[in-house]
């Protein structure tokens, strides 16, 4: 999630915002390649973007984290080419300048991990929806995308670590922000809604009790792989 910033919720949230920010653990990304090949099969390209979820904070290797334990679930029966695409406290409008400054490529599929700074940060809803969908226009055009899953947002109201009233300020924030992005989706071809449907609880999260740990990026590449296999076996 990056560093807790402004919400721009009233100045006793943002205060408070501002105290945890000084307070969390300030974990790094997670070390190892970010790209590879892996498995037997047929060839399937695969590219992960994102901020801190994305970037595998809370975990020690990408191995233990989405991008690794994603293409190792799906080398089971493909040959994976992977690029992971991602830096932690990323704002959507951030990964579409890197986006943008990343050389053209081709991949099949596409794994999105944004949004959460911009609600924390107190990006403007319209304009977080305006860079959105500039990532997935991005994604189908400059990499050649067929089919973009992007994660919803995880439920912030589970954060005990955040105090109120700020986690029900961002968990109500978060929630008008995953609708918004689920309409979205809805009317945009070649895109797929991955709703974060699993517990933050804290067997499952980092010590910063902020970020995924492994086994909560486990849940998360198992949802990514599920949607993507469904619908590789309705292609084929």
């Amino acid at each position: 999630m990056g560093r807790l910033g402004d919400i721009a919720l009233g100045p006793f949230v943002a205060a408070q915002a501002a105290y945890v920010s000084l307070r969390v653990e300030r974990l790094p990304e997670a070390a190892g390649l970010r790209a590879g090949e892996i498995g037997n099969g047929p060839p399937l390209r695969l590219l992960i973007v994102g901020d801190s979820g994305a970037a595998g904070v809370g975990a020690r290797d990408q191995s233990e984290a989405l991008s690794g334990q994603l293409s190792s679930r799906l080398a089971t029966d493909y040959l994976v080419r992977w690029r992971l695409i991602a830096r932690s406290g990323e704002t959507t409008s951030q990964a579409v300048r890197r986006l943008q400054r990343t050389p053209p490529a081709a991949f099949d599929i596409a794994l999105v991990a944004l949004g959460i700074n911009d609600a924390k940060n107190g990006i403007p809803q319209a304009r977080w929806m305006k860079a959105t969908r500039q990532v997935i226009t991005l994604l189908h055009k400059r990499f050649s995308v067929r089919e973009v899953y992007y994660s919803g947002f995880p439920p912030v109201r589970e954060l005990a670590r955040l105090p109120e009233p700020l986690r029900g300020a961002l968990s109500a924030r978060t929630l008008r922000f995953d609708a918004a992005l689920q309409a979205l989706l809805d009317q945009t071809p070649g895109t797929h809604y991955l709703p974060m449907e699993f517990s933050l609880g804290p067997e499952a999260m980092a010590s910063d009790g902020v970020h995924p740990g492994p086994l909560m990026y486990a849940q998360w590449a198992a949802l990514a792989e599920s949607a993507i296999r469904r619908d590789l076996q309705s292609d084929g």
